[in-house]
C-alpha cells in the first residue's frame, strides 16, 4: 500500500510526518486543547515533544504485510499482546541488556512508531492512541512494537537466545504449589490428623443426629 498527502485524512498526521506544512495552530497547541490538555498552553508542551519530520523531507509511504513486502523496509510494526510485546523486549535486550525506553501521549501514535524508531534507531514500545483504536481498530488488548532495520537480526537472535534461556509464549503458569482452601475444608486435615472416627455412611440413627 502507498499513499501520499492525499491520501491521508488525519490533520496531525499530514502535519508532523511534514506531508503538509507545519502550522502555528497544531504548535500552539489548539487541536490538543480542551481534548487532551486542559489549555492550550498545556498543549504546546504536548506538541513539543512529538517527533516530527520536517516538511517534504519525504514524499509519501509504502507498507506492506512483511511477507509479501517487495521492499527493504525501514522498520517492522508488531501488534500483540502485552505478553507478546514483554517477549519482543526481552529479544531486544538479549544482545546488550539494559533496558528500552519508550514514552507514551495516548495520541499521535504514528509518529512514536515511525518517527520516533527511525530518529533514534531503537526500538519502541507503542500505546496505540486513540485515533489507532476508532480508525485503525486497534483492540483493547494489544499494544505495538516496532524494530528498525538495524535491529532485525538482533531481535531474531534474542528471540531465539531468551526461548532457549527459558522465556517462552504462551507464558507457562506456575503451578508448584499448594493450594489454599477455606477454614472449614481445612478443619477436615485437623479431624483426620486427630484421629476423628470415620462417618458410618447410611446409618439413620447418625444422621438423625
Amino acid at each position: 500500500m502507498g499513499l501520499t498527502a492525499e491520501d491521508v485524512s488525519c490533520p496531525l498526521a499530514l502535519a508532523v510526518w511534514g506531508l503538509r506544512t507545519m502550522l502555528g495552530y497544531f504548535l500552539e497547541g489548539m487541536t490538543c486543547a480542551g481534548m487532551y490538555t486542559r489549555t492550550p498552553a498545556e498543549g504546546v508542551v504536548t506538541e513539543a515533544v512529538v517527533d516530527k519530520w520536517e516538511f517534504g523531507q519525504w514524499q509519501g509511504v509504502v507498507a506492506a504485510p512483511l511477507h509479501r513486502a517487495s521492499f527493504e523496509p525501514h522498520l517492522v510494526l508488531l501488534y500483540g499482546n502485552s505478553a507478546q510485546v514483554m517477549r519482543l523486549v526481552t529479544a531486544r535486550l538479549w544482545s546488550g541488556g539494559g533496558r528500552l525506553t519508550s514514552s507514551f501521549a495516548g495520541r499521535i501514535d504514528c509518529a512514536d512508531a515511525v518517527i520516533t524508531t527511525m530518529k533514534t534507531g531503537e526500538c519502541q514500545v507503542i500505546l496505540p492512541c486513540y485515533g489507532d483504536r476508532v480508525f485503525g481498530q486497534a483492540q483493547d488488548d494489544e499494544m505495538a512494537f516496532t524494530i528498525p532495520a538495524t535491529h532485525f537480526a538482533t531481535i531474531v537472535e534474542g528471540l531465539q537466545g531468551t526461548h532457549n534461556g527459558g522465556v517462552r509464549y504462551p507464558v507457562p503458569k506456575f503451578l508448584r504449589y499448594t493450594g489454599q482452601y477455606p477454614a472449614s475444608y481445612q478443619r477436615m486435615e485437623a479431624l483426620w490428623e486427630n484421629g476423628e472416627a470415620p462417618a458410618e455412611h447410611n446409618d439413620p440413627a447418625r444422621m438423625e443426629k
